[in-house]
């Protein structure tokens, strides 16, 4: 018997961390800044960072070099989708076969277990190329009657999430993982039960 438990799903635009530290060099070369991406506003092209000094200024993201404003954006992309997609998730479960056996007091389901997520952008920036990296957690047990030892099972998938405008939505589905599920029936539904 397997029994499904809670989904985790990553959302990955490009991978780094926000409290991560950059060397920050000026458009001209002639300076360089290490400091913390705290945020970038894309309309007025401004950057806010974090010095070492724990001091914050805003800034042009303009007033960096090419590959500095590259880094920029990806950090307000990231910032911007943290804080503006919606996410909604649903488990689907679908019945493949059932058996219900009053002799030995038990029904047995066959399923197929997937989630539908539900996903809406409600920033004001577009949103594009991002993949969501999922894992489902399921268990196996071994002797199903007695659940008691039961290996931990991981589902791993991933899937690329279509571009999403300012208050567009859109439903994704993950791949789906055979489940068998065993209950007990009521005394009432099982040979000599009252």
């Amino acid at each position: 018997m397997n029994k499904i438990l809670p989904l985790a799903i990553f959302l990955a635009a490009p991978c780094f961390s926000l409290a991560d530290w950059h060397t920050l060099t000026s458009a001209d070369g002639s300076k360089k800044i290490e400091a913390e991406i705290l945020r970038y506003d894309a309309k007025s092209g401004m950057v806010t960072l974090k010095l070492r000094s724990s001091r914050t200024i805003t800034s042009p993201a303009s007033a960096f070099s090419e590959d500095d404003q590259a880094r920029i954006q990806e950090v307000g992309l990231a910032t911007t989708m943290g804080r503006s997609l919606w996410v909604e998730f649903e488990d689907v479960e679908n019945v493949v076969n059932e058996k219900r056996n009053p002799t030995n007091g038990y029904q047995t389901k066959e399923l197929q277990n997937s989630y539908r997520i539900e996903l809406r952008n409600n920033g004001e920036v577009p949103f594009e190329g991002l993949v969501a990296e999922y894992q489902i957690f399921y268990a196996g047990y071994i002797d199903p009657f007695r659940d008691n030892e039961k290996t931990d099972q991981v589902h791993r998938g991933k899937m690329e999430i279509p571009a999403l405008k300012p208050r567009e939505e859109t439903d994704l589905a993950t791949e789906s993982v055979d489940l068998t599920s065993i209950k007990r029936l009521p005394l009432s539904q099982c040979s000599g039960g009252t």
